[in-house]
């Protein structure tokens, strides 16, 4: 569905980057990826929580543990932690994953 709505759009920009109109298009253009870079920038710059410990951040605890959060580095690089009884984890992480549902 994403293809098909950018579709209408590309191609009106392709038409008047064929027009008199040219010169405004491609500043046009390069305004938008200015102010979309710098959106980005924002974003990632004040979004503190996606960073760990950071102002009000989200915490995450797991009932069991598995190999996986090892391997990845998971436990040492978020906040998730181990937790006891009326954590959350995935079915597939249960030991039985019949038990999570």
């Amino acid at each position: 569905m994403l293809h098909a709505a950018v579709l209408p759009p590309v191609m009106w920009a392709a038409e008047l980057l064929r027009s008199r109109r040219r010169e405004l298009v491609r500043r046009l253009a390069k305004v938008h990826v200015v102010a979309a870079v710098a959106l980005l920038v924002c974003m990632a710059l004040g979004s503190p929580m996606y960073r760990r410990a950071g102002r009000e951040g989200v915490g995450v605890a797991l009932r069991s543990d598995s190999p996986m959060y090892r391997e990845l580095g998971i436990l040492q690089h978020t906040a998730v932690t181990v937790g006891g009884k009326g954590t959350w984890t995935p079915d597939v992480f249960l030991p039985n994953p019949a038990e999570g549902r």
